[in-house]
């Protein structure tokens, strides 16, 4: 009988024991779930803390002279840590901005040019009474000045912005140059510089013909150094546009439907693709004049090549503006490069003029206040946030 006490009062033990562990064990669970919570609202509000700031640093925002280069790349911009992004000697001497956030949420923002881009940093941190207890990732937005360029429906059908050292036509079949659209009236090819006039020319019979046009053929067309950099600046923003619509080629090119090549250049559309809007050319640029486009070819190579005779057209603006190695384009001083332009063949409907395309275009680009939904009055425009 008392052997069976016994093992009773050993099993009763060994309960109490197991519940006692089972406590034990939900307890520290519970206190481990309240902590994981506690760190990830923490989290959390170091993300948003970051995320205020960096709308914070848009609003604040006044021009290109707030931004400072920097020689790290984004890549690396994680493993400079809390610690780093609050070193002003991270960032070439700018001060770290004041904290955008109030309580235990610290945040802050910089203005930083990586690998010549203009980006607004931001950083959120949470801390306890002792120590910091979250970091958020870094959060990066994109900006690009906005364009305030040229009307793109004040373009030229052809706008040559280089120093002209040569405009052949070595067929005898004119190309026809033409505007459409009620009072569209004007002339056909522009040039910047006065004295290049006379290298296109025209005669009424086709001895010598460059091109067959509705109106006046040239004209001397002078845009500012202002104007010219914001030209220049539709590549970042080709580069960077998340529009269907815009393409960036970064080398030499080749307007034809699909993948096809003819010899070393390229398509500049992949199967697929479809072409029109702005095509941006960081090189030379080919057309064999068979197929449709809509929009604006700019062309920053120094040749413009036209194997043409098809029944194709580029209804819209063809703008050269070739880059010059070996000088400046800023608003500070613009320095012309050479263009160089060959119209080999004819073309019924080869390049034409419409106003009412180029407009609706820019608007669907460069319309509306381009804020992402932060609050800020500067020529930027937010392009993307990481």
């Amino acid at each position: 009988m008392n052997k069976r006490l016994g093992a009773a009062l050993v099993v009763v033990l060994a309960l109490l024991v197991i519940s006692l562990m089972v406590g034990l064990s939900m307890m520290q669970s519970s206190q481990v779930d309240e902590r994981l919570a506690g760190n990830y609202r923490a989290q959390a509000d170091a993300q948003m803390g970051a995320e205020k700031a960096a709308c914070a640093g848009f609003g604040a925002l006044e021009g290109p002279d707030d931004f400072v280069s920097v020689s790290f790349s984004l890549a690396d911009l994680s493993g400079l840590g809390w610690q780093g992004f609050g070193n002003d000697a991270e960032f070439n001497g700018q001060v770290l901005s004041p904290n955008a956030c109030d309580g235990n949420t610290e945040c802050h923002y910089r203005y930083a040019r990586v690998g010549g881009v203009s980006y607004i940093l931001a950083m959120g941190a949470v801390s306890d009474d002792e120590a910091v207890i979250a970091v958020s990732e870094p959060i990066t937005l994109l900006v690009l000045q906005d364009y305030l360029g040229p009307g793109f429906a004040d373009f030229d059908p052809i706008t040559l912005l280089g120093n002209v050292e040569g405009f052949s036509h070595t067929n005898s079949r004119p190309f026809t140059i033409s505007r459409v659209g009620d009072d569209n009236e004007g002339y056909s090819i522009a040039v910047q510089n006065p004295g290049d006039v006379e290298e296109i020319t025209f005669s009424a019979n086709n001895e010598g013909n460059h091109a067959s046009v509705d109106d006046e053929l040239v004209q001397a067309k002078a845009y500012s150094d202002d104007e010219l950099a914001q030209i220049a600046a539709l590549v970042n923003f080709a580069k960077y546009s998340t529009h269907s619509n815009v393409k960036y080629v970064g080398a030499s090119c080749a307007l034809r439907v699909g993948e096809e090549q003819e010899g070393d250049v390229p398509s500049c559309y992949g199967d697929g693709e479809s072409s029109g809007g702005l095509l941006v050319v960081d090189g030379d640029f080919y057309w064999d004049g068979y197929n449709y486009f809509e929009g604006v070819v700019l062309v920053r190579g120094e040749n413009i090549i036209y194997n043409g005779g098809g029944s194709g057209s580029l209804r819209g603006a063809l703008v050269h503006l070739p880059a010059n190695p070996d000088g400046q384009q800023t608003a500070d001083g613009f320095d012309l490069g050479d263009s160089n332009v060959t119209m080999n063949g004819g073309g019924a409907s080869a390049f034409v003029h419409d106003p009412d395309i180029l407009s609706e275009l820019e608007e669907g680009w460069f319309g509306g206040d381009g804020s992402g939904g932060c609050e800020g009055e500067s020529r930027f425009r937010i392009y993307r946030w990481e």
